[in-house]
């Protein structure tokens, strides 16, 4: 029977008018039951702790003086530390997953902090607009995996906080009968193979398959937490896992830099200018997205310095030697994610921002970084031609 605003079906009605009436009716009708009327799943909220979580290890605060910069510390700004850590395992009879990492019960409730983090608007981690009907959840039977995540398509979040709920998943020992995971990337494809899980037969592909239900979901939730350390066990297992294979691609470039040039956003706008004075001291540069992954491995294994804006590029820091130095360019504000990175994995962090913007306004906008800054922060690195 369809559901009648005003005698007006609510179908008819705008999806954003629509998303509006189903959320307040959601508190009054179950979640499903309004899915199957409208096509549009509820945004309500249970806890994790409902399910009995597993607990796998926690991350500490991020202790210590700030980076070092000729511009002065005072200009660092850390992000807040986050009040809490995610790191467990669920498992939910009757649970529903959606592409983007959004995970549910079998009521169609949001299960807080096992749903990658979810933001409070109406897509329920789905890539796109539309509105899903019902009947298009696909149902499995039997055990599924899930290991969507909001931003699996960003290399940082793949490398760390995609790739480490397999480590969970393979401590756990938990059968795996099917796994739901994002892979038409090419990192994407090439991690998954070296570690022997690139399979056909147990991936579900959430770009095919939007929004899934199984008998049993198994959701090994983990996020790196603002303000908080990268775990040990994190980068042990990143570094175990991909640095035999890099071992006979080794790489004669020593000094590299990492390039921005190919992407939409935080480019450095005098790059050719900052390039020619670094070829100066003997860099490189390099676009990553160029290299195959193992490449990238190689490269950063065998670097002593590496220079780049902030990006998800610098993700590969994880596999640099104890003791390389790091110069991280910004635009006027700072984030601390490789910082942070950069002290688990025991670097030698420097940072250099522009001179043009605001530092408390993080965004998306190009910067140009100061040739005489560049060459002071080199001398402060102990980087010489």
């Amino acid at each position: 029977m369809m559901l009648s605003i005003k005698t007006i079906p609510l179908k008819r009605l705008t999806l954003k008018i629509r998303k509006r009436i189903v959320w307040a009716m959601s508190w009054v009708v179950r979640p499903l039951t309004l899915m199957r009327w409208t096509g549009i799943l509820p945004f309500r909220v249970i806890s994790f702790q409902t399910f009995n979580p597993v607990p796998f290890h926690t991350q500490d605060i991020v202790t210590g003086p700030k980076p070092r910069c000729i511009q002065g510390e005072e200009l660092w700004n850390a992000l807040p530390i986050s009040d809490k850590t995610i790191g467990h395992m669920i498992k939910i009879r009757g649970g529903i997953a959606t592409q983007g990492g959004y995970v549910f019960d079998a009521e169609g409730r949001l299960i807080k902090e096992a749903s990658h983090k979810h933001r409070n608007h109406f897509n329920w981690g789905l890539s796109d607009q539309k509105n899903f009907e019902y009947d298009q959840i696909t149902k499995f039977q039997g055990t599924v995996v899930v290991l969507t995540a909001s931003n699996q398509q960003i290399y940082w979040h793949w490398i760390f906080e995609v790739l480490p709920r397999l480590a969970m998943l393979r401590e756990s020992a938990i059968k795996t009968e099917r796994i739901y995971i994002q892979s038409c990337h090419r990192f994407q494809q090439e991690t998954l193979r070296l570690f022997g899980t690139h399979s056909n037969e147990i991936f579900i592909d959430c770009d095919q398959l939007p929004i899934i239900s199984a008998s049993t979901l198994v959701v090994p939730c983990h996020q790196i937490m603002e303000g908080r350390e990268y775990p040990r066990w994190l980068c042990h297992f990143l570094r175990e896992s991909f640095l035999p294979h890099a071992r006979d691609r080794a790489t004669r470039h020593r000094r590299i830099y990492i390039s921005r040039k190919n992407t939409h956003h935080r480019r450095v706008t005098n790059e050719k200018k900052i390039v020619s004075i670094l070829k100066e001291y003997g860099f490189i540069s390099v676009n990553l997205e160029e290299l195959s992954f193992i490449e990238q491995v190689s490269l950063f294994q065998n670097a002593e310095v590496v220079i780049g804006p902030h990006g998800g590029g610098l993700a590969n820091l994880v596999f640099c030697s104890k003791g390389t130095r790091v110069i991280e360019f910004f635009p006027a504000a700072t984030a601390d994610a490789l910082f942070r990175l950069s002290k688990a994995v025991e670097l030698e962090y420097y940072f250099l921002r522009s001179r043009i913007g605001n530092p408390r306004d993080w965004g998306m906008s190009d910067y140009s970084i100061d040739r005489d800054d560049l060459r002071e922060t080199l001398k402060l690195a102990g980087v010489h031609p």
